[in-house]
């Protein structure tokens, strides 16, 4: 009956309370599918998409080198972050907690400041970038208003914590997923693959065959 009572009483998010203190092991609820469910979003945005293009618009790459260039720095950068989120489970604390016993506690608080800059630039990106998008289907939309919006909406989330975040995830990858389906095959349906070589997808493709 307890059992029923509290399941019945527990809120549909819970407020995060430990923060950056150890997480004991009964709190420890993640799980692949949700750490599946945050990254897939998160590298769904418009920001990575962006971020990508530059291969090709800032360095000149084809279509295939670029894809052979981002593999190969997600391997390389995944390589060390899988490495040192596996020590997560069975610490329970963050990653900027854990770097301490490997660079000490100055060590620790250098790349805590760096890691904070980088994650302010990103926050700030994205705003930019979302903000974009939404005024390209919605032009009539306030520009700063877009941006308080997507920031204070960042922000609740950030505050209630891990378990708001895995569930807003869960849905926005799945919005996000169907998104870009839908977009990637409207630009297949209207790209002219039978003729020249130099419209739209032909053009990528063709650069990555013979670039």
């Amino acid at each position: 009956m307890s059992d029923i009572t509290s399941a019945a009483t527990k809120p549909a998010v819970q407020f995060e309370h430990h923060h950056i203190l150890p997480i004991p092991e009964h709190a420890r609820n993640g799980t692949t599918k949700s750490l599946f469910g945050i990254w897939v979003g998160i590298n769904m945005l418009p920001l990575t998409v962006v971020t990508g293009a530059i291969a090709s618009s800032a360095f000149g790459l084809s279509i295939g080198w670029s894809i052979v260039a981002i593999l190969t720095g997600n391997l390389i950068g995944a390589l060390g972050s899988a490495l040192h989120a596996s020590q997560g489970p069975h610490l329970g604390i963050p990653q900027m907690l854990q770097a301490r016993a490997q660079f000490g506690y100055y060590g620790g608080s250098i790349l805590a400041v760096i890691a904070l800059l980088m994650f302010l630039g990103f926050f700030a990106s994205i705003l930019v970038v979302a903000k974009d998008s939404l005024l390209a289907v919605f032009p009539e939309l306030n520009p700063t208003l877009v941006i308080v919006v997507f920031a204070a909406v960042g922000i609740v989330i950030a505050i209630v914590g891990y378990d708001l975040l895995q569930k807003a995830m869960a849905i926005l990858s799945t919005i996000i997923a169907i998104s870009v389906a839908v977009a990637m095959v409207g630009m297949l349906l209207n790209t002219d693959f039978t003729g020249s070589a130099h419209s739209g997808w032909g053009e990528a493709l063709g650069r990555g065959v013979t670039g």
